[in-house]
This record gives structure tokens, C-alpha cells and sequence, in this order.
């Protein structure tokens, strides 16, 4: 195996990741105090380790496999940042919204079904 194939730091990589996605939700609601923004990367963040915690014990081999670096083909990176424009105000709009401008209300057990039916759906994505 190459050394441009394997990944040498896949932890730093999985803490770049989470603070990039803590900032891409906290920055635009212009605070740490918001409760939703928490939960959310609370369950990511459990759900990521609780994967590689199952898969380091069960199946390593799918586990280095998934953290390998590949070449990535040009138009693969072109498509990859055409997608990025569409998936990152995911990210970025609750905070807007939840927080700093307040654009919508949403009661909180519309809130508690959505974090309910995303913890559903980690474990879904999980069991396949």
C-alpha cells in the first residue's frame, strides 16, 4: 500500500471535520447559546465515533478501507465542489434562521420529531 493511499491522521481529520461543521452552524447564528445547534452535532459526533468504535472491533479492514485516501479524478472534484455549493447552507441557513434573524418559529416538538426521525435514520444508515 501507497502512503498516498492510506490516511495518516484519520483522528485529526474527524476533529477538523466537527469544528468546521461547528462553525458552519454557530458563525452565522452568531452564538454558542443555541440549543438545537448542539444537539445536532452532539448526535453526529456520537453517531461517527459509535461507527468507527463498531467497526475498529468488527471489521478493521472496512474501517481502513472507508478512511483511505483516494486520487480523486478531475471531474469527480468538479462535481464534488458543484455539490458542496447545494449542501453546505444546510449547514449554514438554521443558524440564520433558527437564531440571529428568527425567520421562522418552529414549535419544539416539530423540533423533537426531527431529531428523533435523524437518530432514526443514523441508525438506519448504521445497520446497512
Amino acid at each position: 500500500m501507497s502512503s498516498k493511499n492510506s490516511d495518516s491522521n484519520p483522528i485529526g481529520k474527524f476533529v477538523i471535520m466537527y469544528f468546521l461543521l461547528g462553525l458552519a452552524l454557530f458563525l452565522p447564528a452568531g452564538t454558542l447559546f443555541w440549543l438545537e445547534g448542539w444537539i445536532y452535532l452532539i448526535i453526529m459526533i456520537t453517531f461517527s465515533i459509535s461507527l468507527i468504535l463498531y467497526l475498529k472491533k468488527n471489521d478493521p479492514d472496512l474501517l481502513k478501507e472507508r478512511t483511505k485516501t483516494k486520487p480523486t479524478e478531475s471531474w469527480d472534484k468538479k462535481i464534488s465542489n458543484i455539490g458542496a455549493l447545494f449542501f453546505i447552507p444546510i449547514y449554514i441557513i438554521p443558524g440564520f434562521d433558527a437564531v440571529r434573524f428568527q425567520w421562522s418559529n418552529v414549535p419544539i416538538f416539530i423540533n423533537i420529531i426531527g431529531f428523533i426521525g435523524m437518530i432514526l435514520s443514523l441508525i438506519i444508515f448504521f445497520w446497512s
